[in-house]
């Protein structure tokens, strides 16, 4: 819809460094946030539990390699088809 209104014009104002600093920052801030309660979650665990860090790490890598098990073929294309952009429009 906005590209039918010539919406994306309000591009041409702000240069690419910017608008890539800004993506660069959201992303730092997702990960940090992400990696706190991650961080957070795995402390209360051994807290509550009091398992080893041993135990920790594996169950860890177990759901890491649960995760990996269940991957959705159309969520690999998408993402590989983006890169491909990314890669050759950096080109022109």
């Amino acid at each position: 819809m906005l590209g039918l209104l010539k919406g994306g014009t309000i591009g041409n104002y702000f240069p690419s460094s910017v608008i890539e600093g800004m993506l660069a920052a959201i992303g730092l801030t997702l990960d940090t946030s992400n990696s706190f309660l991650m961080r957070w979650v795995w402390i209360q665990i051994f807290l509550v539990m009091k398992v080893s860090s041993k135990k920790i790490m594996k169950i860890h890598f177990s759901a890491i390699g649960g995760a990996l098990s269940h991957f959705s073929l159309a969520a690999i294309v998408i993402s590989v088809l983006s890169i491909l952009v990314l890669i050759f429009l950096a080109k022109i």
